[in-house]
């Protein structure tokens, strides 16, 4: 049942992010999918436990536009420091408190600090995760836990 219902969502994907319904270009989706529901197969990942996802909708919708919002600043900023005439900048690693709860929190949290212009997580750890930072700034540290916490509200009660 997990098999059809990924071969469902994959293809899904596959068609709206591809936007194409020639026949070849459907072809090689179809393959694509069958190659990595075969390669979940082999990894165990189909194996009948359940896939918990514990995201609240409607506050993921939120923290998708403020997410947006963020981006849209900080590419600006990037954009400052790559046209200005004298580049100055603060490369460094931090630590940054894992705040989310859940492995998907955790993972959101992680891909939208790499999202994010001028930051990349570079290491990921049980309570931590090391990022780099192009620009450090006293308040890119908090700024980066305002979004753990954003993420953390993302998440469902019922853990």
């Amino acid at each position: 049942m997990k098999s059809v219902v990924l071969l469902l969502i994959f293809s899904l994907i596959w068609i709206l992010l591809s936007g194409y319904f020639e026949v070849l270009l459907l072809g090689f989706g179809a393959v694509s999918i069958l190659f990595v529901l075969f390669i979940l197969k082999r990894m165990r990942v189909l194996d009948g436990t359940p896939i918990e996802f514990r995201i609240n909708p409607f506050k993921l919708t939120v923290y998708f536009f403020w997410l947006l919002i963020e981006v849209i600043k900080a590419n600006i900023v990037v954009c400052k420091i790559i046209l200005s005439p004298k580049i100055k900048v603060n490369q460094n690693m931090i630590d940054v408190s894992l705040e989310p709860n859940t492995e998907v929190g955790q993972v959101m949290f992680a891909n939208s600090i790499t999202l994010t212009p001028g930051t990349v997580t570079v290491d990921t750890g049980l309570k931590s995760l090391v990022v780099h930072s192009l620009d450090l700034k006293e308040e890119t540290l908090g700024e980066l836990e305002k979004m753990g916490e954003y993420v953390r509200l993302c998440e469902t009660k019922d853990n």
